[in-house]
C-alpha cells in the first residue's frame, strides 16, 4: 500500500500505467535503502518530516485562501460542524462504531505497544541513536507529535469539505474513470451530470445562506442547516450510483474516489511549483515508512536466521553485503506475495 498510494498519484498527473508507476515508486526507494541503510533512511525521514509539516501547514492556508471572499477558517470550520464532519470524540460504546473513544484506546493502547515495543522499525531507530538520552527522546517525541500531526491531517480534510461546500465539486474526483464512464456510457453520465449540477448549485447556495445567518440564531438558520444536510444525503446517493456505474464498468480495481479528493484540490487550485512540492511530500510520507521497513526485515533476517544457522563468521564489509542482498530478497519476497494474491482475485473476477 506504502508504494501503490503514491503510484496511484503519479499515474493519474502523468497518464501513465500503474504497474510502470509501481515499479518506479518501488525502485528509487528500493535504490536508497539498498546503498545507504539505517542511517540513510534515518537522514531522509528527518528531512522528510520537516517538508511534510510544512507543506501541510502550507496547503491549509491556501485552503482557506482559495475560500469565496469573506470566508475564514472560522466560517469553514462551523460550516463543516453543521454538517456532522467535526464530531471527534465520540463517547458512545457501540460494538459497531469503530471511531470512538473506547475503541481508540483499548485498541490502541495495544498497537502503540506492539509498534513502539516490538516493532523492528521503530527498535532500529533507538539501538542506532547516540546514547540512551537521545534514544528515550526519540521515543517520546515519536509518540508525542502523532497526535497534533493526525489532528492536522484531519483538519485539512475538514477544510476540504467546507471549500467543495462553497464552490463546484466534480460529480467524481477520480477524473480518469469517470471520463472513461463518459466514453462508454455518455447517456447516462449527461443525466449523471444533470443531477449533479443541480444539486451541486442549491448546495453550494445553502452553504452561504448558513454562513450569512449564523449569528442571528433563528428558526430560519434551523432550517437552512436541515435543508443543507438533506441535499448532502443527495449528494451522496449520487455518487453512490455513480460509482457503482464505473465499478460495473472495471475500468480499474479502486472501488472509490477518496483518495483523490485532495488530488484534485491540489491539480486544480494551487501554483505549479506547489502542486510538484505537495505530490513530493506525498512520496516522501511512502518512502519514509516502506524503507524503514525493508531495513528491519533485512536486519532481522541477517540476524536472526543468516548469522545463526551460518557457520561463517563475517567481518563488517562481508556483513554490509550481506545486509544488501537481504535488502533486495525482502523487496523481491514482498512483491511477490502481494502479488500473487492480487494475480488471482483479478482472474476469480474475471
Amino acid at each position: 500500500m506504502s508504494i501503490y498510494a503514491p503510484s496511484i498519484i503519479l499515474s493519474s498527473v502523468l497518464n501513465w500505467n500503474i504497474y510502470l508507476t509501481n515499479v518506479l515508486t518501488g525502485g528509487i526507494l528500493l535504490i536508497y535503502t539498498y546503498v545507504g541503510g539505517a542511517k540513510a533512511i534515518a537522514h531522509t525521514q528527518k528531512l522528510q518530516f520537516l517538508i511534510i509539516l510544512g507543506t501541510m501547514a502550507f496547503a491549509g492556508y491556501l485552503l482557506i485562501q482559495n475560500m469565496p471572499d469573506g470566508i475564514g477558517f472560522k466560517d469553514a470550520l462551523y460550516l463543516t460542524g453543521k454538517s456532522g464532519k467535526l464530531n471527534v470524540i465520540t463517547t458512545e460504546f457501540d460494538w459497531k462504531d469503530k471511531y470512538n473513544i473506547w475503541s481508540g484506546l483499548i485498541g490502541g493502547f495495544f498497537l502503540a505497544l506492539s509498534y513502539f515495543g516490538t516493532d523492528q522499525s521503530q527498535v532500529g531507530r533507538y539501538i542506532t541513536a547516540k546514547d540512551n538520552t537521545n534514544a528515550k527522546m526519540g521515543l517520546l517525541l515519536n509518540g508525542l507529535v502523532k497526535i497534533p500531526m493526525q489532528f492536522a491531517i484531519l483538519l485539512i480534510g475538514a477544510l476540504l469539505f467546507a471549500f467543495f461546500s462553497l464552490k463546484p465539486a466534480p460529480i467524481y474526483f477520480n477524473e480518469r474513470s469517470y471520463q472513461y464512464l463518459k466514453e462508454k456510457q455518455p447517456e447516462q453520465a449527461a443525466v449523471f451530470e444533470k443531477e449533479h449540477q443541480d444539486l451541486q448549485l442549491k448546495f453550494n447556495a445553502e452553504s452561504k445562506e448558513i454562513l450569512k445567518l449564523k449569528e442571528t440564531h433563528s428558526p430560519q438558520l434551523k432550517n437552512k442547516i436541515e435543508d443543507f444536510k438533506n441535499t448532502q444525503t443527495e449528494i451522496k446517493a449520487l455518487h453512490g450510483r455513480v460509482e457503482e456505474a464505473i465499478n460495473k464498468s472495471n475500468f480499474n480495481a479502486e472501488k472509490t474516489d477518496t483518495n483523490y479528493i485532495f488530488l484534485y484540490f491540489v491539480k486544480n487550485t494551487l501554483p505549479v511549483g506547489m502542486i510538484g512540492l505537495l505530490f513530493a511530500v506525498i512520496f516522501l510520507a511512502s518512502w519514509g515508512s516502506i524503507s524503514a521497513a525493508l531495513n528491519s526485515l533485512a536486519a532481522c533476517s541477517l540476524k536472526d536466521v543468516h548469522l545463526i544457522f551460518s557457520k561463517e563468521i563475517p567481518n563488517e564489509k562481508t556483513e554490509l553485503k550481506y545486509s544488501r542482498l537481504h535488502t533486495l530478497g525482502g523487496a523481491f519476497s514482498q512483491s511477490v506475495l502481494l502479488c500473487l494474491p492480487l494475480k488471482w482475485a483479478l482472474l476469480l473476477k474475471r
